[in-house]
């Protein structure tokens, strides 16, 4: 998660939010960066904050089995998820 301090450091100052927020989000999206979701080819998609590629998203994706609760009952299924060119985009 060091990687992410500067990004999150950055980001927390135009969002006015504590970056050590940005990077507990990022800690628990991942696994401690153990989880960044990676397309097929083991590119890394750099989505450290799990945020899924609605419709609108115009750009790589990368679609992944996850868990997901309906009604309060975990339901396994297949997501999309943003893929970006670097951590700094993500």
């Amino acid at each position: 998660m060091k990687d992410v301090w500067p990004y999150a450091q950055k980001a927390g100052k135009q969002l006015n939010i504590d970056p050590q927020v940005l990077v507990a989000q990022a800690a628990l999206e991942t696994g401690w960066g153990r989880g960044v979701i990676t397309h097929p080819d083991g590119r890394s998609t750099h989505n450290v904050f799990g945020i899924k590629a609605g419709a609108g998203w115009q750009k790589e994706a990368a679609s992944v089995p996850t868990l997901e609760y309906r009604d309060g009952i975990a339901v396994k299924e297949r997501a999309s998820f943003r893929s970006s060119g670097s951590l700094a985009e993500g």
